[in-house]
């Protein structure tokens, strides 16, 4: 007649949670793989960031220099102008 059917073993849950701990494991190094990959994207990204600052802030820094050349040979141009026409006053004054 209808037996009871026998008690299964315990080694299929084992199983199954061992394989489920794989999985996990398996999840979550692809996921960490997957975010070492776009943190190494970002980095570069910053790294060609930084260097393109670096090289816009040292061709500003020469054309800066470059600026004030100009500016004080402007500067030194206007004082001999200044002090010709100071010169040229004096010695009109000094005729009359």
């Amino acid at each position: 007649m209808n037996q009871a059917p026998q008690a299964q073993k315990t080694t299929k849950p084992i199983a199954q949670a061992t394989s489920l701990s794989t999985v996990f494991k398996k999840f979550i190094n692809q996921e960490n793989k997957s975010m070492n990959a776009k943190m190494l994207l970002h980095q570069q990204r910053l790294n060609y960031q930084v260097y393109r600052l670096q090289k816009e802030l040292k061709e500003t820094k020469i054309a800066y220099q470059e600026l004030m050349i100009k500016y004080d040979s402007l500067s030194n141009r206007i004082d001999s102008v200044s002090q010709k026409n100071a010169q040229k006053a004096e010695s009109g004054s000094e005729n009359k």
